[in-house]
């Protein structure tokens, strides 16, 4: 099986986009994947900060720090844009990290979609792009309403026919990735 160049994983946050890639990777083993996000270098950044919380033992790991941190990512995320006057920053920091791991011959798995650009970048690679849902789960913030709202306007047939349900285990979840992938790699 030929492989996409790259594939996206977009979604809420917290509806599985990592355990998609991750239960993707399990399945195709002769296949060199790995996983990336654009908020690599947004995290990297901030790394001081998680680190004085663990320094104070703060569990980093705990889905609850996770959710008071995730405010400070949006807030440096905007500032970040703002200072370099281009929303793009975070799109092509990564595209460096794309670039590197194709020379490689290694497909990047951006497990954390979640603005149209990153959809168009990704595209515009030659990429795929799932989009995991959850039934129980919706956006985190105001920002992700509005990005989840625009990506819809922009790709809504890409939407439905990219759409994997993250409602039942994350081996189930990364068949119906899979099934998905080989469709859409039968009809190219």
């Amino acid at each position: 099986m030929t492989f996409p160049p790259i594939i996206g994983f977009c979604g809420y946050a917290r509806v599985g986009k990592n355990t998609a890639a991750e239960e993707l990777i399990k399945l195709v083993p002769d296949v060199d994947c790995e996983c990336i996000g654009y908020a690599d270098a947004l995290k990297a950044d901030l790394q001081k900060c998680v680190e004085w919380a663990m320094e104070h033992g703060i569990d980093t790991n705990a889905p609850e720090f996770k959710e008071i941190i995730r405010p400070m990512y949006v807030l440096w995320s905007r500032v970040a844009k703002d200072l370099a006057g281009n929303d793009l920053i975070w799109v092509k920091r990564l595209e460096k990290v794309v670039a590197n791991l194709r020379r490689i011959n290694v497909t990047p798995l951006i497990t954390d979609v979640r603005y149209h650009y990153e959809i168009e970048s990704i595209l515009a690679q030659g990429g795929m792009v799932f989009f995991i849902c959850r039934n129980d789960i919706g956006p985190k913030n105001k920002e992700e309403e509005n990005s989840f709202h625009l990506i819809e306007q922009r790709y809504m047939q890409l939407t439905r026919d990219f759409a994997v349900y993250n409602n039942g285990t994350k081996e189930e979840l990364g068949q119906n990735v899979m099934k998905l992938l080989k469709l859409n790699l039968d009809l190219v």
